[in-house]
């Protein structure tokens, strides 16, 4: 059973392309954000030198140089704890499992599952393996990166703030992914392939509007306010972890309900 799991999944993540969008998803953040971030860096390297240089950082230029610099980490965290994080989850993940049963009725490989002893629980459990292969992969990568650059440009204790907010990020965008997935995979399956692949696209317009609607009303709006004095001990976390896990545990057995009907 397991190898047919890993067999599954492996096939699954070729049909899925998930390097080439993770490579895309990249590049994109490189083309929008990077020279912005690089700039912010080097306006933070700058303040800081002239306000190590200066003996009154409570008037004059000192003063204003003070906000602009406290502006430019700001920015800084933006990118590498969330904007990053969120362009290569999305891009690595959004609507795995739509995609991949989109595919499958397109080429065909859904009706060829039909004749294989493949039940919907191996199916549904090498469709969450893959996924999380991904998961971790991404999570692991961009919040290896993002704490590295945040480290050597600005210190250890930014850099830990930042790998707290890559790591939340990276679930928020996972679950909101999840959850917008598992239904959009019923309707794949309901309509023919032409519309199949349209859906699943649509479906990740979805993904990326509640993952900013739910960053924006999380404690401290996902900002640096939030993290400015160290991670966060709102109550409210405990809560938004416990939806976060329960949300990932329904959409995996949405998933196992919606497939059924490909094996009906």
């Amino acid at each position: 059973m397991k190898q047919y799991i890993r067999s599954l999944g492996y096939r699954d993540r070729l049909d899925n392309s998930y390097k080439t969008r993770i490579c895309i998803g990249v590049l994109l953040f490189c083309l929008w954000f990077l020279p912005g971030l690089i700039e912010n860096i080097r306006d933070y390297a700058n303040y800081s030198a002239y306000l190590g240089d200066s003996p009154d950082v409570e008037s004059g230029f000192a003063f204003f140089a003070v906000f602009d610099m406290n502006l430019r980490l700001d920015d800084i965290f933006t990118a590498l704890g969330i904007t990053l994080p969120c362009v290569t989850m999305l891009a690595g993940i959004c609507m795995y499992y739509s995609t991949v049963v989109s595919q499958g009725k397109f080429s065909g490989w859904n009706r060829y599952l039909r004749t294989l002893p493949v039940t919907v629980d191996m199916r549904a459990k090498a469709m969450l393996w893959s996924r999380s292969i991904i998961f971790l992969f991404c999570t692991l990568g961009v919040s290896a990166v993002s704490t590295a650059i945040a480290w050597i440009t600005i210190g250890r204790g930014f850099a830990l703030k930042v790998l707290f907010a890559a790591l939340l990020t990276s679930l928020l965008v996972e679950s909101c992914d999840m959850l917008v997935d598992a239904f959009v995979t019923r309707w794949i399956l309901r309509y023919d392939r032409k519309n199949a692949i349209a859906i699943s696209l649509e479906g990740g317009i979805g993904s990326l509007l509640l993952a900013y609607t739910v960053g924006w009303f999380s404690p401290g709006q996902l900002s640096w306010e939030g993290y400015a004095d160290g991670v966060p001990k709102s109550i409210q976390w405990i809560f938004i972890f416990a939806v976060l896990i329960a949300i990932n545990v329904g959409g995996y057995k949405l998933l196992k309900v919606n497939l059924k009907r490909q094996y009906e």
